[in-house]
């Protein structure tokens, strides 16, 4: 007669090698904390940069603009205003140091101020995204750029529908365009973009 095998008692439970050790792939994978780290930043004397736009002389900006990246490395510009390493800013006006010791905001609220009217109809009621997203980093005092419940919170204020073309853009333009003014110091955190108000 064919010999009878017993059944194994030590049975490989899921989630189990033969040894007894957890599954790798089970396992929770490690929490990584990821600080932010302060983004690059070329200082360079307002005399010695180039300023190819009419409109950027109507703002008062600070002696020290703060770029991204070193503007030897960037003969042929982008299309920002200021900083040749970036395409055009959708806020269609720089911000204005004078407007800020005097309002407490370095942006106008009227789309029709007369730092605007230079700029294409279409892009003047953008100042007001530029307004608000300062106002409520002043509140803040940290905003993540592109973060969408504050872009929504920006175009509530704002007054403007949650379908506005570029908001989101819009949003981190003027945040980035504060740091260059100096009223705004920039963090990374991975990809992202992270903005504290400066104490200055």
């Amino acid at each position: 007669m064919p010999e009878t095998i017993a059944p194994a008692t030590d049975s490989i439970t899921p989630g189990e090698i033969g040894t007894g050790t957890p599954n790798q792939a089970n396992a929770p994978a490690p929490v990584i904390s990821m600080q932010p780290k302060p983004a690059p930043v070329f200082e360079v004397a307002r005399q010695v940069l180039e300023l190819p736009e009419d409109r950027t002389k109507l703002v008062a900006l600070p002696d020290t603009l703060r770029l991204e990246a070193d503007p030897s490395k960037h003969q042929r510009r982008k299309g920002h205003q200021i900083d040749p390493s970036r395409s055009a800013s959708c806020i269609p006006v720089m911000p204005c140091r004078t407007m800020f010791e005097t309002t407490g905001n370095p942006y106008p609220l009227d789309p029709n101020h007369p730092s605007i009217c230079p700029s294409e109809e279409k892009w003047r009621p953008y100042v007001l995204i530029g307004h608000h997203a300062f106002a409520l980093l002043a509140e803040r005092g940290e905003l993540r750029a592109r973060a969408a419940d504050m872009v929504k919170e920006v175009l509530a204020r704002a007054v403007l529908p949650e379908s506005t073309k570029y908001a989101e853009p819009a949003v981190s333009d003027a945040l980035r365009d504060l740091a260059l003014a100096g009223l705004a110091d920039q963090f990374l955190v991975g990809r992202s973009r992270v903005f504290r108000k400066s104490a200055t």
